[in-house]
């Protein structure tokens, strides 16, 4: 059964990795792979369920600078803390 929901596109439950996020200031949006994958408060969480392996993870926040992190992700959860530079002014 595992085998036909994997070919459906579903990843069975074993092979599922959590992102969580743990972030300053905490309105930063985190993007994965290019696509929005909600706010750090929510990451925080509830977590993103994304396939295991290489992940290109963005944080971006209004005044910050924007941080890029490459994250080879294991199933299981996996927790980033991070905390953005401000933009002097």
């Amino acid at each position: 059964m595992s085998l036909l929901l994997g070919c459906m596109g579903e990843i069975p439950r074993e092979r599922i990795a959590t992102l969580k996020v743990v972030a300053v200031p905490e309105n930063t949006q985190v993007y994965v792979n290019g696509n929005y994958a909600g706010r750090a408060t929510l990451l925080q969480k509830v977590g993103k369920a994304l396939r295991p392996g290489v992940q290109y993870v963005t944080f971006v926040a209004p005044g910050y600078f924007p941080h890029d992190v490459r994250v080879d992700l294991a199933p299981g959860e996996t927790e980033i803390d991070i905390k953005l530079r401000p933009i002097p002014q």
